[in-house]
């Protein structure tokens, strides 16, 4: 059998391509022996055998080999779609919401024809069952014995049904949920369009209890009542939901993507080249290892050690996009800003607020801390600052800061000066003295970044027509404009929209659309231009930051890529390595204090530590 291995290197723990904690997956498709891609359910029997339900049979998997229960000259025939599996003593019970339910002997492999009328759902709790039939049958059993059951009157291709000591609960999808006695009488009748959401899964859980889940989140059953358990998604985004023995949560959104417990956060597994691919079921096989059941067969995932940390910044309304730009940590929080607004997220307890600016909607470019303080642009509504204890918010006007103006970055030129670049000018302003003065470019572009030189007096400017130089005098005249002349650099001539300048090699690394440049030190020529696509995850570049071991990250329209200086190795991070973002954005990059890297993207942020990587080996 040929099986698929992909290596995956560590994001944030262990070594690089070294012997320990390396963080693999596999991928099982009919090309492996699997009887089917459309994968429904997992279980593990008592022997160590994973037993997968499909769209067209069963599948015994024994981690390399599969024995299927499915075609023709067999009792289970082919096409028959099998939604959930699982276990009493030594049989297999496999629900077909069409066929029933067939048992299949987990020693002897025999196999038998149960229950020939198309069934929902099985339970057993001690020694009585509950059978949902796909005729909307309700049907609860002590041994052989029929002791009630309820006819509801539609008929439903979903729902689940569950035991309690005393009580039935029945999720029947459309219609919602029931809570009956052991009668068939109902206590209970929660319908859809009260909650409109649309049920998912029952579960009984040994520590929790019973656990509802709808689209738009989890309830815990208190009494006759459910009350709101774990995160919930008022945009009906939640397609599947389960706990571990221990009670941690895991689940998928809009069938897409898979979130698996991980330490005090969680992993998002991405599917990097899969097209078109629909997320069915997550299975904790125990430890660090999962499976994930798809459209297009199902992932083995170890995921070692690994302490990989994503932030949900999706405070926001459904209708609303979360653009994610500039970070700025502080000892305890990191502040996000982007569209519509500011987040502010706390590193300990892991929690978020939307800082409100008078109730208004900002679309924040840059920022910079000073102080007590930071100071943000925006896109059309001027110059903030927020005081960081309080996260009081504060516009700033003055006579040459206007409250509607288009500014992209700012730069702290001293500790109490800063530098504001737009659109072919310059603003300096003074925090102290509310001085401001504009110095007018004789160029017509967009200026994306600013950056001290060598000589002082001297920035650079970063355009969308490429890279110049500025000279500044050294006081501010304030309320007035002056002309200043801007030189070109390097015939460096594209967009360019993050400057930086390394700490112990003094050259200049620039992001470019074209590529990382890099300048000497004295801005007199290019060292090295990375472009290709073994030189760069994509030449569309939108941010870099240097590590506290000197290394280079850049983000990019397609992963990360690190520079190690001292060998001049790279070293690729994409979204099959476990990344939560594909496309990252504009200077959303970060060193926090404790040396990990913040990037963020076009769904939220991923945190990355240097430290725990092997850099001896490139993955180039």
């Amino acid at each position: 059998m040929t099986k698929i291995l992909v290596i995956l290197f560590v994001l944030v723990t262990g070594s690089f391509f070294g012997q320990k904690n390396i963080i693999e997956y596999y991928q099982y498709t009919i090309d492996n022996g699997l009887v089917d891609n459309w994968v429904n359910d997992f279980e593990k029997d008592p022997n160590g055998f994973v037993w997968i339900a499909t769209n067209d049979g069963i599948s015994r998997f024994d981690g390399y080999n599969f024995i299927n229960f499915s075609g023709d000259n067999q009792v289970i025939p082919r096409n028959t779609s099998f939604q959930d599996v699982q276990f009493q003593g030594e049989l297999v019970y496999a629900i077909s919401r069409e066929r029933g339910i067939y048992t299949i002997n987990i020693n002897t492999l025999h196999v038998n024809h149960l229950e020939k009328s198309g069934v929902i759902s099985y339970d057993k709790l001690a020694n009585q069952t509950l059978i949902y039939y796909s005729s909307g049958l309700l049907v609860l059993k002590e041994g052989k014995s029929v002791l009630s059951q309820k006819q509801f009157p539609k008929h439903t291709l979903y729902g689940k049904g569950i035991l309690t000591r005393d009580k039935i609960i029945l999720n029947n999808y459309f219609s919602s949920v029931f809570i009956l006695d052991k009668k068939m009488n109902v206590l209970v009748h929660i319908p859809s369009q009260k909650s409109q959401a649309d049920g998912i899964s029952l579960i009984r859980h040994s520590k929790l209890g019973v656990i509802y889940s709808t689209t738009k989140g989890s309830f815990k059953l208190n009494g006759n009542l459910f009350e709101p358990f774990d995160k919930q998604y008022p945009d009906n985004k939640l397609s599947f939901f389960n706990l571990t023995q221990e009670g941690k949560p895991f689940h998928i959104l809009n069938f897409k993507q898979p979130f698996m417990p991980l330490y005090d956060s969680s992993f998002c597994f991405t599917f990097e080249k899969s097209q078109n691919i629909e997320v069915r079921t997550i299975y904790h096989l125990g430890k660090d290892h999962w499976l994930i059941g798809t459209n297009q067969g199902f992932y083995k995932l170890n995921l070692g050690s690994r302490s990989n940390s994503q932030i949900n910044d999706d405070l926001f309304d459904s209708d609303q996009i979360r653009v994610r730009r500039k970070i700025i940590s502080t000892s305890e929080n990191l502040y996000l800003f982007g569209f519509p607004g500011i987040i502010s997220y706390n590193l300990k307890s892991r929690s978020s607020n939307f800082i409100d600016k008078q109730k208004r909607e900002l679309s924040n470019y840059d920022a910079v801390k000073m102080g007590d303080f930071m100071y943000a642009t925006s896109e059309g509504y001027g110059l903030w600052k927020v005081k960081i204890n309080t996260n009081q918010i504060t516009q700033i006007t003055t006579g040459i800061i206007s409250p509607l103006a288009h500014n992209h970055c700012i730069y702290k030129l001293n500790e109490h000066q800063l530098l504001i670049g737009g659109n072919g000018e310059v603003t300096r302003y003074d925090v102290k003295t509310n001085d401001s003065e504009l110095f007018k470019l004789n160029i017509d572009s967009d200026i994306l970044d600013i950056e001290g030189c060598n000589e002082k007096d001297k920035f650079l400017i970063a355009t969308n027509i490429g890279l110049f130089s500025i000279t500044l005098p050294e006081k501010i005249k304030n309320n007035q404009t002056t002309n200043i002349k801007t030189n070109r650099i390097a015939k460096v001539d594209y967009r360019i929209k993050d400057i930086l300048r390394h700490s112990k090699q003094k050259n200049y690394w620039l992001a470019t659309d074209n590529g990382i440049v890099v300048l000497d030190r004295n801005l007199t020529k290019m060292i090295v231009k990375y472009q290709g696509k073994n030189e760069i995850s994509n030449p569309k570049v939108t941010g870099l930051v240097e590590d506290n071991q000197g290394k280079i990250w850049a983000s990019t329209y397609s992963g990360i890529t690190c520079f190690n200086i001292d060998n001049g190795k790279k070293y690729f991070i994409k979204s099959k390595h476990g990344l939560l973002n594909s496309e990252f954005n504009y200077k959303s990059i970060e060193r926090l204090d404790d040396g990990r890297l913040i990037f963020g993207g076009l769904y939220g942020y991923d945190i990355i530590d240097p430290k725990l990587f092997d850099f001896r080996i490139s993955s180039a």
